[in-house]
């Protein structure tokens, strides 16, 4: 039943329904035009330092680390669009990494994603980027980040073809990484002899960290 103060809908004049109707195709025309959602690599930026996540953490740093990881993983695969690799910014994608690390030392994940989710794109000075990374971090706690640069010193072998690089690796591993497995320790003495027939991913089977702290869930 109508209240008092409303009006059934013949009483509205025709040209009013027409107009209201023309709005309506309107708007249905200008959404149908609109672009579909999409993401730009250039769109992720730096991190906030770390003098500002810390206190951001409230006192729940490995957490505040997941959620960095999860955003930089989730970055590149936004609503209706899918961003490849290659086309991020390293330099910024290794700010995220080493946040996260800043957060959660003991984490392994980010050096994983660096040496084999970031690290493999056809893009040689990205690779290097990545490598380079994984180095420089490994130096900050050789026994635990080991695995992550014999990854890195395959991939300069058999991807970059660079030997030197790879036995630098090697030769790191062997000098600083006491704990490091027997087999890591002689990729120096046997330069880095792993058949180039060989899958990286069965090659670096054995590199799974007992503990690889901080993994989102």
């Amino acid at each position: 039943m109508l209240s008092s103060s409303e009006r059934p809908l013949a009483t509205v004049p025709r040209p009013v329904l027409a107009l209201l109707a023309i709005a309506l195709c309107l708007q249905i025309a200008w959404q149908a035009l609109q672009p579909g959602p999409s993401a730009r690599a250039e769109a992720l930026g730096d991190p906030a330092p770390i003098a500002v996540l810390r206190p951001l953490a409230l006192g729940e740093p490995i957490a505040l680390a997941q959620l960095l990881t999860l955003y930089l993983q989730a970055f590149d695969n936004q609503p209706g669009v899918s961003i490849p690799f290659l086309e991020l910014d390293y330099g910024r994608v290794i700010a995220w990494l080493d946040a996260v690390l800043e957060l959660d030392p003991v984490g392994q994940y980010p050096l994983m994603m660096a040496s084999q989710i970031y690290g493999p794109v056809p893009d040689e000075a990205k690779q290097r980027q990545m490598c380079a990374f994984v180095r420089r971090q490994f130096e900050r706690d050789p026994d635990h980040r080991w695995r992550w640069l014999a990854h890195c010193a395959i991939m300069a072998k058999h991807r970059l073809h660079d030997m030197r690089l790879a036995l630098d690796y090697a030769e790191a591993i062997t000098v600083h990484a006491r704990h490091a497995s027997g087999w890591a320790r002689q990729m120096a003495f046997s330069a880095v002899c792993i058949s180039p027939n060989t899958p990286l991913a069965v090659t670096t089977s054995e590199m799974t960290p007992t503990r690889v702290a901080s993994t989102p869930a």
